[in-house]
């Protein structure tokens, strides 16, 4: 999903900065297409659960880019398990990107947005942070006691 908004806003005209946590390589890749379109691109690493690391991915795009126009927060994890099986860690890790995450990103380019008086900034969110899913297999109709 990144890589299709990052390619669809270079398309529009917006240089784009594209983060990564793990995937260099697929980073780099997007980033050199982005530049192929004319616009341009780098790919910096940061993980988005740690402030620190995002104030450095801020600093270093306004260093090398003057401003932050338009933040689109769309980092995000599914661990696709009942939450009967998932364990304490698991869900702290998918709370710390998700939620965390966008926090992290909205603090830190936000000041320097207010002290420019612009900026945009996007939350995106998937169906499955929004509705939830089942696993059909097993879903069985039960009687008994709802805890509201």
């Amino acid at each position: 999903m990144g890589r299709e908004i990052a390619l669809e806003c270079a398309r529009r005209g917006a240089d784009v900065i594209v983060n990564y946590s793990q995937s260099a390589e697929e980073a780099q890749l997007v980033a050199n297409e982005i530049c192929s379109l004319g616009r341009r691109s780098i790919a910096i690493s940061a993980n988005v659960q740690r402030f620190d690391e995002v104030e450095v991915m801020t600093k270093r795009v306004i260093s090398e880019f003057g401003q932050i126009d338009v933040l689109i927060n769309n980092a995000g994890i599914l661990r696709r398990s009942l939450i009967m099986m998932m364990d304490a860690g698991e869900f702290e890790n998918v709370l710390k990107t998700n939620v965390l995450g966008t926090f992290n990103c909205m603090k830190s380019v936000s000041r320097h947005m207010i002290k420019a008086r612009r900026g945009v900034i996007v939350n995106i969110s998937s169906l499955a942070g929004q509705r939830g899913f089942l696993d059909k297999a097993l879903i069985q109709h039960q009687r008994g006691a709802l805890i509201a």
